[in-house]
């Protein structure tokens, strides 16, 4: 019962406070749309993104696909424009978009594109399989 009462107690963190002041407001907002913030902080700059769900992905790589297809383009190509397009579909702040990408670092799209596949169940490390 004692135990109970402690577990009541506890207060949730607030994990945005953490963040820069002038950021805060723009998390904030965002949470009360129901979206889940994932924030990554590359070269000093955060930048913070959503997961998405297996039906965007199957859009994604169908996507990826027809594009390969039409225009016969090499696979390192295709790879880039995959991590692109994930990119402009989860960024959240700052937004990335196609008028802006080309402005960003080189590796920051890349850094930006496998966290969001860490935070969406892809590659993750610690999962391992049981052999039963």
């Amino acid at each position: 019962m004692e135990e109970e009462n402690v577990v009541k107690e506890e207060k949730e963190v607030d994990t945005i406070s953490f963040l820069p002041a002038d950021e805060q407001p723009i998390v904030r907002e965002l949470k009360t749309k129901g979206i889940d913030v994932n924030v990554v902080n590359i070269s000093g700059k955060n930048y913070y993104f959503r997961t998405f769900n297996r039906l965007e992905y199957q859009k994604l790589m169908a996507d990826t696909v027809e594009r390969a297809q039409a225009e016969g383009a090499q696979q390192h190509i295709l790879v880039m424009a995959s991590e692109e397009a994930l990119v402009l579909l989860c960024s959240l702040h700052p937004k990335i978009g196609r008028e802006n990408i080309k402005g960003y670092p080189a590796g920051v799209i890349s850094t930006l594109y496998e966290m969001i596949m860490l935070q969406s169940g892809f590659n993750q490390p610690e999962v391992f399989p049981v052999k039963l």
